[in-house]
């Protein structure tokens, strides 16, 4: 009799306890894949790059960090709030609320004159990771129209049916109503060198972002993890009526 009652006991501890982790891990682990997608966004954040993890919570590993700018291709989405996709062969999740589906710049209309003595690189994003998208520099003196400022002071220009971004440092603004001609020549001899480095950000307004929705918090717990703990606690009462009826029996 008493090990029967003992084993049941033991049986009720047990059943418990498992119940007790299940509940525990969904809390960690917060997340359903709400649905499928196909978009591409842009990683716009204030501090120069966003997380891939392996899975879309901030208690997961982290595989590498996705600088600014980049666009990413977004297919699958969670509940709480992230993006699954691929960079440099490595897949993952990423916060969502770190994303642009627009490309973080402000708009703005200004002429401005290349004066970097060796000209200034058309690029396709605004970064020189990115790649040229004509083989020479745009030359020295070419004036150029600037239709939008990154927040890291690339600027947007079209060059001969191409658009593309140059580095702002490499260029001057000159007034709307000037008209410089295209092969003028500098007076002073310029140095200066398209900067193969980051420029420092600008605090410039993301006037176009589109943020998305949510981030890197944990939402409530998954109802399928609530409705599996009910049947344990169910399973738990039984057992320890069955018990009680057994003694009384006894």
């Amino acid at each position: 009799m008493m090990k029967k009652t003992f084993f049941l006991s033991l049986l009720c501890l047990f059943l418990l306890a498992f119940s007790g982790g299940v509940l525990a891990d969904a809390a960690v682990y917060d997340w359903e894949v709400s649905e499928e997608c196909n978009y591409d966004a842009y990683v716009s954040t204030v501090d120069g790059g966003v997380n891939l993890r392996v899975e879309p919570t901030t208690e997961a590993a982290i595989l590498c960090t996705i600088p600014d700018f980049v666009c990413l291709h977004i297919t699958m989405e969670t509940s709480n709030g992230w993006g699954f996709t691929e960079y440099n062969g490595d897949y993952g999740w990423v916060a969502l609320s770190q994303l642009s589906k627009s490309y973080p710049i402000k708009s703005v209309s200004i002429n401005v004159k290349v004066t970097a003595s060796d000209g200034v690189n058309l690029r396709e994003g605004p970064y020189t990771s990115y790649d040229k998208l004509i083989s020479s520099a745009i030359p020295q003196g070419e004036v150029l129209q600037v239709t939008g400022i990154s927040q890291n002071n690339w600027g947007q220009v079209t060059y001969k049916g191409v658009t593309g971004w140059i580095a702002m440092s490499q260029v001057s603004e000159v007034k709307a109503n000037t008209s410089v001609p295209a092969d003028e020549e500098e007076d002073e001899d310029e140095d200066e060198t398209e900067e193969e480095e980051t420029v420092e950000p600008a605090e410039t307004e993301n006037a176009t972002a589109e943020l998305l929705d949510s981030g890197e918090s944990q939402s409530s717990f998954p109802m399928v993890a609530l409705f599996i703990g009910l049947i344990i606690i169910v399973v738990i009462v039984a057992a320890v009526l069955i018990v009680v009826i057994v003694t009384k029996k006894k």
